[in-house]
């Protein structure tokens, strides 16, 4: 998860996890979907096989939906109909309640609407035509790209985890979020989502929402000049320059890569580098 900070406000507010951090000011809107039917011929297995090419398509981008499209494979032999297909989703998807892979559901049932949206049923929701923060149940990882062409500000989600593939595309969108219950919170309400400190503050007073703006500002600033300085050169004790071509800032890839690796950048800055390192061919 991302670093919390401890900002404190005047007003109560719902604690929660960070997704993905940020400021945000908004309404709240609530989210809602209902399930359209339309006429549709096509056969349960070349729904299936149309699903499986978007997946192959849409995982060039993201290897969340090649996960998914792995996962489909499995599914696709074991069932002839739509609901013999609903069935083993929702039997699989029972198997993982209360264990580890809980937030893999969502995978299961976003490719379950992806195959029923080519045999006539189709998910069909609305979106405010000014800025907003959705609260919701959860979404699922095919939501999260629609969602993000909207003027969404920020998400409150209840049922997900740091880890499931809905919350990995929304810091990806670079969408603020936290894991928290807003199902209270009323339609159409002015709150204010700290996604830095995890916390949502429903009622918040002017301090409170002067506060926020200051935060939300020095938030942008701070992105701005982070996205002006991902190339510039870090440098040695001695002055010299290394040039940054990538920054992590993933706490759980960077603690991956201390255990596993050697950060050459850090030994380069201290000076405890072989000068002639990654120089094999010039000096044969």
């Amino acid at each position: 998860a991302p670093n919390k900070e401890d900002t404190k406000y005047e007003a109560n507010s719902l604690n929660g996890e960070a997704i993905a951090t940020g400021i945000a000011i908004a309404s709240v809107y609530h989210y809602e979907e209902e399930e359209l039917k339309k006429e549709s011929n096509m056969p349960f297995d070349v729904a299936i096989e149309n699903t499986l090419l978007d997946l192959d398509k849409e995982s060039k981008d993201s290897e969340i939906f090649l996960a998914q499209k792995e996962l489909l494979y499995s599914l696709k032999n074991q069932t002839s109909t739509l609901q013999e297909f609903e069935n083993l989703v929702e039997l699989s998807s029972s198997k993982l309640l209360g264990t580890k892979l809980e937030s893999k559901i969502s995978d299961y049932i976003d490719i379950l609407q992806r195959v029923k949206k080519y045999l006539g049923f189709e998910l069909k929701s609305s979106f405010p035509n000014k800025s907003f923060i959705l609260i919701a149940d959860n979404l699922l990882p095919s939501q999260v790209e629609s969602l993000a062409k909207t003027l969404v500000e920020g998400v409150v989600l209840k049922d997900t985890a740091l880890t499931s593939h809905t919350a990995i595309l929304l810091r990806g969108a670079g969408i603020n979020s936290i894991i928290a219950d807003g199902s209270k919170l009323k339609e159409g309400s002015r709150v204010i989502l700290d996604a830095n400190s995890a916390q949502l503050i429903a009622n918040p007073t002017k301090n409170d929402l002067k506060k926020a703006q200051e935060l939300l500002l020095a938030h942008k600033k701070s992105e701005v000049s982070i996205y002006k300085k991902r190339f510039e050169s870090a440098l040695t004790k001695d002055a010299k320059r290394v040039k940054v071509f990538a920054n992590i800032t993933d706490e759980e890839k960077e603690s991956f890569l201390d255990k596993y690796s050697i950060n050459l950048l850090d030994k380069a800055k201290e000076g405890k580098i072989d000068p002639v390192i990654g120089r094999d061919s010039e000096i044969k």
